[in-house]
């Protein structure tokens, strides 16, 4: 994800109901999606400070295609808090 500037950019960002996402290694359905250093993706691995509150992964990784996994959404963000 990244931040949209309306100045010179145009674009949707969907924060509820099932979504698609790109996923780097790991994500089963009813894990916890965590951020990552590598940018747009996501993953199941915990990282300390980067837990994505509002966002569970729905299926494995691979559905609906290599790299991919669908997530439930309910407003996700970003949390800074040590849940290792």
């Amino acid at each position: 994800m990244s931040i949209n500037n309306l100045a010179t950019l145009f674009g949707w960002y969907q924060t509820w109901g099932l979504g698609v996402i790109k996923v780097v290694t790991t994500g089963g359905a009813g894990a916890t999606v965590y951020a990552t250093s590598t940018a747009g993706s996501v993953d199941a691995a915990v990282v300390a400070g980067d837990i994505v509150y509002g966002a569970t992964f729905a299926s494995a990784i691979g559905t609906p295609s290599a790299g991919l996994a669908t997530v439930a959404l309910e407003n996700p963000y970003c949390g800074d808090t040590d849940n290792a």
